[in-house]
């Protein structure tokens, strides 16, 4: 989507993630909860990282991450999570 992000609480009322909440950019490519509660977001212009209902905190080329966009997101069956980006493959390491 190039909106944001939305999110439909219990009661059914919408919360929409966009630039102004922490993302990167509005353009979303993917999109994984972990196990552990965090919602991470792919996008054309990095990653973010959050627990679903505070903003988010965003890691990109200057945290390591290899490339600019993150088109995929896989956890694999340790838990970690994997990334694929327009210049290659990375595992997002620990709680970030």
């Amino acid at each position: 989507t190039a909106d944001g992000l939305v999110r439909r609480d219990a009661q059914g009322a919408l919360e929409v993630f966009d630039s102004g909440r922490g993302l990167p950019t509005n353009q979303i490519n993917a999109v994984l909860v972990h196990a552990d509660g965090r919602v991470i977001v792919g996008t054309s212009a990095g990653l973010a990282v959050g627990n679903g209902s505070e903003d988010f905190t965003t890691l990109g080329f200057v945290d390591g991450m290899p490339g600019r966009a993150v088109y995929d997101l896989t956890l694999d069956a340790a838990g970690e999570v994997w990334l694929r980006s327009d210049d290659g493959l990375a595992r997002l390491l620990g709680a970030q």
